[in-house]
């Protein structure tokens, strides 16, 4: 996670929905060491660590056991770990095995409606990649299935074996970063693989399974799975570098190309709550189809501020927002720059150079008038579930053209939320530094709906 975020912002993302609201879910994890002194683990927590220790005794009901290659199942029998840790252990032949549980919780009664809850978790050994069998739990009624393709570690959600389009999935990589996407009709969604521990959960609710267990009526049936894995090494490597005779400009088309865009956008109302000190609005806004932005605040600065953020997206998203190009060169040799290789657009107006990590674009160069210049550096993206790159933080310096001293500098933290085809914005944040401090900005964004076509 980066400094930035953690400094700034302290925000966790979860899922909001209610197939995803438990608080808990039932996790296993496999700890390696030499194949006879494997260790398998269950947890009963937000997430894949030990939990509140007074909670672990209800997980002792899960049934649990490893599953080889070859199909064969052999039950493990977890006990308590030593002293407080709220886990229970069992030493196990983890290799080529992936290792899967079931928990029949009963009927929860404490949320908005009682359901009958289901918990599965599974997790596979480090050599998971050798044998797609080892990957898919057939007697795992709700079953997160992985496979490594290419860059990408993609999952399908599958229940009683079909496919569970639209599915909330949520990803915790190896920084602890959490990402929030969904299936596509096949049950299927791809994140970038960085090498480490992974962690995935997903949901299914049976709204029409209702029914009575043990004298308690329930409206409902749920359905939650967890799944631990890690992605090998060398899945990734450092940096993307062109092939013989890729050019500059190839890379930035298929950067282009790679960005979250609104095509064949209808246009969109939102409601607004903007945030700045101590001052607090609350509005509408409206962005047609053509881009225009229409706001409906009080008049004053801080209006002034929504509609330059809104304008700035509707430049980024809409597809005819592209900047001018010439002709498009490497500017240096290719390094090993964190954000990739820099390209020079060949404008001279503004004189614009890129940085390209991965097919996207993490750095921006440009002139901004004939004093200033300005830089964005880009800390974070998120994919959507159509593998299209959005920003999500960002910090955005000015400075000044002749001495090159540092004039402003600007941070930014963006989210986003699905609506139909469209990425539309959940909530912009802005931290100008200046001299003598800091300020902050939110606009937050609810109920938003696009207009008709």
């Amino acid at each position: 996670m980066s400094t930035f975020r953690k400094a700034l912002l302290g925000l966790v993302v979860v899922l909001a929905t209610s197939a995803q609201a438990q608080a808990h879910f039932l996790w296993l994890d496999l700890r390696s060491g030499d194949a006879d002194k494997s260790q398998a683990r269950l947890y009963f927590s937000e997430e894949p660590a030990p939990g509140e220790p007074h909670l672990i005794a209800k997980a002792a009901k899960t049934k649990v056991w490893l599953r080889g290659a070859d199909g064969k199942l052999t039950p493990v029998s977890l006990a308590a770990a030593e002293g407080d840790e709220a886990a229970l252990v069992a030493a196990c032949n983890a290799a080529g095995a992936s290792l899967e549980g079931h928990w029949d919780y009963g009927v929860f009664t404490h949320g908005p409606a009682p359901t009958l809850l289901n918990y599965y978790a599974k997790a596979l050994g480090s050599d998971w990649t050798d044998s797609a069998a080892t990957a898919r739990a057939e007697k795992l009624k709700l079953d997160i299935v992985p496979a490594l393709e290419g860059k990408k570690l993609a999952v399908q959600v599958l229940f009683d074996g079909q496919p569970v389009g639209d599915a909330e999935v949520q990803f915790v990589d190896p920084a602890g970063e959490h990402h929030d996407l969904k299936t596509d009709a096949e049950g299927k969604v791809s994140i970038t693989a960085k090498p480490g521990a992974w962690a995935v959960r997903s949901a299914k609710i049976e709204a029409d399974k209702s029914g009575e267990r043990d004298g308690k009526k329930f409206d409902n049936t749920s359905h939650h799975a967890t799944l631990t894995l890690d992605v090998p090494g060398t899945t990734l490597t450092a940096e993307k570098t062109p092939s013989a005779g890729e050019s500059a400009l190839d890379l930035l088309v298929r950067a282009r190309d790679g960005r979250a865009m609104w095509n064949e956008f209808p246009g969109f109302t939102t409601d607004l709550t903007v945030l700045s000190g101590a001052e607090t609005l609350k509005g509408k806004a409206t962005i047609d189809a053509d881009g225009v932005v229409t706001v409906d605040l009080p008049k004053g600065k801080l209006t002034d501020w929504v509609e330059e953020q809104l304008n700035s997206m509707v430049q980024h998203r809409m597809p005819d927002g592209e900047v001018s190009q010439g002709d498009v060169t490497f500017a240096e040799e290719a390094n090993a720059h964190p954000l990739g290789r820099k390209i020079d657009l060949g404008d001279p107006s503004l004189q614009s150079a890129y940085r390209i990590r991965e097919d996207a674009i993490m750095e921006v160069n440009r002139a901004a008038g004939p004093t200033m210049r300005f830089t964005i550096s880009v800390l974070e993206i998120e994919r959507n579930q159509e593998n299209k790159y959005l920003p999500r933080s960002f910090t955005m310096n000015f400075f000044d053209t002749k001495s090159g001293d540092l004039r402003t500098s600007l941070a930014y933290f963006n989210s986003w939320q699905r609506v139909g085809a469209f990425d539309l914005p959940k909530q912009i944040i802005e931290i100008d530094a200046h001299k003598g401090g800091a300020s902050a900005k939110q606009i937050d964004f609810s109920n938003c709906q696009l207009l008709a076509k």
